[in-house]
Order: C-alpha cells, then structure tokens, then sequence
C-alpha cells in the first residue's frame, strides 16, 4: 500500500487551490471554491475536482471526485485518502445535492482524510474516518481565503486579491519572480495538470459569423506542445526543496531575473546536490589535501588559505560552496558578519548562506559574464577546472524549457479566453 507524507499532501493541497482558481477565472458560475482528491492508496490512481452547479445546487467537491473515480475506474478503493481544501461539512444543506460529505466518506471503506482549513461553521460529529490537517501555514492561508469566499460572499466571487495569489505557474513569469512560485509545482503536477492544459488549440477554419456581426474573427493556429524531459522533471523536483526557495527569496530581492537567474539557480543546483546540502562532499583530510598550504601551496595561494589548517576550516560551504579564508573574510566585511571567525554559518544558516552567494555572484560572476547562455563562461570563476559542466548545462537547459511549458501555459490561456 502507497504511503503519503505531509510534502506529498500539501503538494497535491497547492494543486487543487490553482485548480480552483484557474476555474473560478473561467466560469464562477459552474465551479465552486473547494477542491478535493480522491486517491486509492494502493494503485496511487487520483482524480480531483472541485465542487460544481448541477440542476441549481451544488455538488460537494468530494463526492464530484468519488463519482469521477467510480466512472473512469470502475470501482472504488479498499483503502482510499480524500484530500480536501475545506473539512468535510456534517450538516445537510438545501441548496446541496446529495447527503453532506461525514456521510459520504463514513460510506467509504477505509478513507483517510487531508485537509488544508478547517470549517469554523461546521463540526463532524463523531467521524469514523481519520482525519489529519496541513501543519504548512502558507497552504493553510490559502485555504482559507478560498473558503472565506466560500463561506462569506453570497454571489461566490472569488477576490481579486485571491485570483493574483499567484498559485498558479504564471506567475513565475513575471521578470523579478521568475521561478519564485515554481517550488510549489511538482512532478504530479507536470504529468497530469500539464497533459490537460497545455494541449494545443484546435485550429479554427474560418469561423464566419453573420456579416452583420462586426466581431472579429480569430482564426487560431495549432502550437507544438512542449516537451516533458527528464531535465524538467529534475528542474520541478529541486525547485520544491526549501534551500531553492530560500536562494529565489534572495536573489529576488537583489534584483536578479532573466537569464541570469536561471544561471544562478543551474549552478547552484550543481553546487549544493540539487539543493539537498550547503557543505562541500568530504573529509577533513579531504579539504587538508585540496585547500591547505601544507598539501598543496598553490591552490591554497589562491584561496588566502595562509594558515595550518586553513584547508580544513575553510572548506566548500553555501549554495556556491565558498571556499578559503580570504573569501570568508570578504563576504564577511561586504555583509557584515564574522565569517572569517565562523566559517560554519554559511553552512548552518541558509539566509547566511544565499547572502554570501549573491556577494560572490555579484563579485566573481556576474561582474565577469557578458553572455549568461553561456554557462562555460559562466563556471569558470566558479570552478576553474569546468567540474561537472555537462550537470551544470543540463540544469539550465531544463530551467529554460521549463518555463517555455509555462509561457506556452499563459499563451493558451490568454488565447482561449479571447
């Protein structure tokens, strides 16, 4: 039987709030502001909907996704999770089809139940299901001012505010965000959500509309779909990580973007193991051998490494792996922190860390490099010898088609809403 942790949880949360939003942008009047998932815990098969207008009521999000599930797989699960952005309601409501969702899932053998915010309006009565709830409090933010419209606005509008939350992948292309929001995508995510929204638009052989209709008419032409590679999935499972979300935080907020940014993130990705460590893969007598005078005077020269022992101490650390005494000692000055004294705070502390990383990008990098397409230019001041060149270019190369998905994303969208 699949077993789900709580990244996993919230990751498929994050989905259904951009499957709410994406459709509430499309028709508010058919689509309500709850999202929910259906899962069989041991094929893994999901389906998600979100509440929908039938015959004038509403149908629960939840049992949307049970009748779906029954539908495309001809069963239901032994052993299922429904994962859900509001709680389960326990009352019946008049303007509801069917029994309200306690029921429900009571009629469900062995159903789990994940949830991003709970119902203050509501309370299950003695529910013989399990029941957990997302710990993540940006999910739980966004949860909540979903059912706050729910709950609250008699028309079911959703906010303008909530609709340039920016959940959705389209927001990432805005020139200092790029990427920011990527984290919250995932592999799921590009396998199923991008098979149902980036297919390409059927080509339209001149709609004609009576000639006394002065509409325009727009003829619209197929576009190639984009590629899924393995290095867009690598890209997507990285950019979740929390040290990439706390390197795109900084490196927004000292202006970085374009290509550049995507530079940035492809070589640190190389750098930290794809954001899993902030310290450089060896020993103590691994670091002595690399960087201390005694071993190798030459490259300790280079790094200020003027001490015995400086080649243990001032190994590899950060998101650029800063590496010397005399690099400690500078970023320390530019950012004012004794770095010099205590090297281990670039490994220890990841704000610390990606500070001291946009000082050596600034310094070394960007200050060095005309062209950011070209990421062999690009490594140099970084690793002189190319280490790992071929892992660096892929890295980047999957981050550029990664947002070519996306922009083909935001051009299908714009254009079929037109």
């Amino acid at each position: 039987m699949k077993t789900y942790n709580r990244n996993q949880l919230d990751r498929i949360l994050i989905n259904l709030c951009d499957l709410v939003i994406e459709r509430q942008k499309i028709d508010p009047e058919k689509w309500g502001l709850v999202g929910a998932a259906y899962i069989d815990r041991e094929t893994g098969y999901k389906t998600t909907a979100t509440s929908i207008k039938k015959s004038g009521k509403w149908q629960h999000a939840e049992r949307t996704a049970v009748n779906i599930f029954r539908n495309r797989f001809g069963y239901l699960p032994e052993h299922s999770l429904i994962v859900v952005t509001l709680s389960p309601c326990s009352d019946s409501m008049t303007d509801r089809l069917n029994s309200d969702c306690e029921t429900l899932i009571e009629s469900l053998p062995d159903c789990q139940v994940y949830v991003g915010y709970q119902d203050p309006s509501q309370t299950l009565s003695n529910p013989n299901f399990e029941i957990a709830y997302t710990n993540n409090t940006e999910i739980q933010q966004i949860c909540r001012e979903l059912a706050d419209c729910f709950l609250h606005e008699e028309d079911h509008e959703l906010t303008e505010s909530l609709k340039s939350l920016g959940i959705s992948a389209a927001a990432i292309l805005t020139s200092a965000g790029i990427l920011s929001q990527a984290i919250n995508m995932n592999q799921d995510y590009i396998q199923q959500t991008l098979d149902r929204n980036f297919r390409p638009l059927e080509n339209t052989s001149d709609p004609r509309k009576p000639s006394d209709d002065p509409t325009p008419v727009v003829v619209r032409q197929n576009q190639a779909q984009p590629q899924i590679t393995t290095e867009v999935e690598k890209v997507v499972e990285f950019l979740q990580r929390p040290l990439a979300k706390e390197l795109l935080e900084s490196a927004q907020r000292h202006g970085i973007k374009g290509m550049e940014l995507l530079q940035l993130i492809a070589q640190c990705a190389h750098e930290t193991a794809n954001f899993t460590t902030l310290k450089e893969h060896g020993t103590r007598q691994d670091f002595m051998q690399q960087y201390d005078r005694r071993h190798n005077p030459e490259t300790a020269e280079i790094l200020g490494n003027e001490h015995p022992g400086d080649g243990a101490k001032y190994y590899g650390r950060g998101y650029i792996q800063l590496t010397g005494r005399d690099n400690y000692r500078r970023a320390g000055q530019a950012l004012n922190l004794p770095l010099e004294a205590h090297p281990e705070l670039v490994e220890r502390d990841p704000k610390i860390a990606a500070e001291t990383t946009i000082w050596f990008w600034k310094t070394h990098v960007a200050a060095k490099t005309d062209n950011f397409e070209d990421t062999k230019t690009v490594t140099k001041p970084i690793n002189r010898t190319l280490h790992g060149i071929e892992d660096r270019e892929a890295n980047f190369r999957g981050l550029k088609q990664f947002l070519q998905i996306m922009q083909f994303r935001n051009n299908t969208q714009d254009q079929s809403r037109q």
